[in-house]
């Protein structure tokens, strides 16, 4: 019976996870990373990017998540079928709900095998409100990685922005999410 009930448990968050793909986190000044049970402590970014010719704004804070991730590309990383979901089509229903993300993009990492181009395995860009829903998103999100590896993400924190990038990378493959994210926030 506890077998059962523990698999049980496990296929909720792992479906809780899989359909929210987003975390809330309280923002700090510096994007933080979580990989396993680690965090990494990045130096201080400056919140200022000075030129972004296809941003809509030049304050990474201000941007879009579509801009967040359409920047990570420019830079070379092997990111595509880029989704951006709305209240309709988030497959989590938490978009635009109090306390949550106001919007979320989701992309491929092309150096994973993809099953489904509805859900593209690789990684998320959620903008919350403020940098308080967005922390606790991430505190969220980090437990869940705590608790079932498997279902672990790398997380980058700035202000009101959380990248998530998926465990199935190695951690020198998220290395490079990290280090394209940090340059964007200290431009």
């Amino acid at each position: 019976m506890k077998k059962v009930t523990t698999l049980v448990l496990m296929t909720v968050m792992s479906l809780s996870l899989t359909s929210c793909e987003e975390s809330s986190s309280v923002v700090t000044n510096a994007p933080s990373v979580v990989a396993s049970s680690s965090f990494v402590e990045p130096t201080s970014p400056a919140s200022e990017i000075s030129s972004m010719p296809n941003a809509r704004s030049t304050n990474v804070s201000d941007m879009s998540a579509m801009d967040i991730v359409l920047k990570l590309q420019e830079t070379g990383l092997p990111i595509d079928n880029i989704v951006e979901y709305d209240e309709e089509t988030d497959p989590n229903g938490n978009l635009g709900r109090p306390n949550q993300y106001i919007q979320k993009v989701n992309f491929a990492d092309t150096r994973l095998e993809q099953s489904d181009a509805n859900s593209p395995q690789g990684g998320t860009v959620e903008i919350f409100n403020n940098a308080e829903d967005a922390q606790a998103r991430y505190d969220y999100v980090d437990e869940i990685g705590r608790q079932y590896s498997a279902l672990g993400y790398y997380l980058y924190l700035y202000d009101n922005i959380l990248l998530r990038v998926v465990y199935d990378l190695t951690p020198t493959q998220a290395e490079e999410y990290q280090a394209a994210f940090e340059a964007l926030t200290q431009q």
